[in-house]
């Protein structure tokens, strides 16, 4: 229930960012969202939390509000819309029996398959592939690795790459959602910028500009720039946002977060 409370708030904020961008088909007709004829494109969105946080990596961030300013960095396999209905994101598709994505064993076991969608890539350009979902389970369930929320990766037993597009996950016991993995759940982490720190500094692994100012995920927004204040509780510090190129993903418009002692929502208008 949290999960799905705290995906449909932020279904909601995407929602306003799409009224005012989404595509048109010929005639005028918009193709994903019902028609606003005062809406105007283009524009800027502003939005305030408080505090300034000390990351926005979702499997290391903690507190209340997290959901609120982790969603427009990070993308997951998959999401639940506003009515609670698992939808695919990163994945092609939901994983069912049906579909041959999910196995159950006789003892218990399962095997869920998640086939990728193609051309999906890092902020920085370099492709997502199976290899980062590996590479991310064994950050995760590293005992030396101080993550927020181990759950559900305690209960798979390990994760393969089958090719650059496949994710299999072996599950040691049951679990309801294994194929819809979605918020804080086996989120990729990009190896082309955190194995080698890893490798090298467990210690320090989740400190430092890779998780704020310098972070790389897969989500609508990325950090263009982030400049940090000494004191949150008194001083503002404001980073702008622009949108990616990522399937599910309807924003194309620019935003501006700021983090402040007050809490604060409301359109810039250009």
């Amino acid at each position: 229930m949290l999960q799905v409370l705290r995906l449909s708030l932020a279904a909601a904020v995407v929602t306003v960012g799409a009224l005012a961008c989404a595509p048109t088909r010929s005639g005028g007709e918009r193709a994903d969202v019902v028609a606003a004829p005062s809406s105007r494109q283009g524009g800027t969105l502003k939005l305030a939390w408080t505090p300034e946080p000390d990351t926005i990596a979702p499997k290391f961030a903690g507190g209340s509000g997290l959901a609120n300013y982790v969603w427009p960095f990070s993308s997951f396999l998959t999401y639940l819309d506003i009515g609670g209905v698992a939808r695919p994101m990163l994945a092609q598709e939901i994983p069912t029996q049906a579909n041959g994505g999910w196995i159950v064993n006789p003892d218990g076991t399962m095997i869920t398959t998640y086939r990728l969608r193609p051309n999906t890539r890092w902020h920085d350009g370099t492709p997502l592939t199976a290899q980062d979902f590996v590479f991310a389970f064994e950050v995760y369930t590293d005992k030396e690795i101080p993550v927020s929320k181990a759950s559900p990766e305690h209960l798979m037993e390990r994760v393969d790459a089958m090719d650059d597009h496949t994710v299999v996950v072996r599950w040691k016991e049951p679990y309801v959602n294994a194929n819809t993995l979605g918020f804080e759940q086996l989120i990729p982490l990009p190896r082309h910028t955190l194995q080698a720190k890893y490798r090298s500094d467990k210690a320090t692994f989740v400190f430092g500009q890779e998780w704020t100012t310098a972070y790389v995920s897969t989500g609508p927004f990325k950090v263009e720039r982030w400049t940090q204040g000494v004191r949150p509780s008194s001083t503002r510090s404001t980073f702008g946002l622009f949108p990616t190129q990522m399937p599910r993903w309807p924003i194309c418009c620019p935003a501006r977060w700021t983090w402040s002692t007050r809490r604060e929502c409301a359109p810039v208008r250009r």
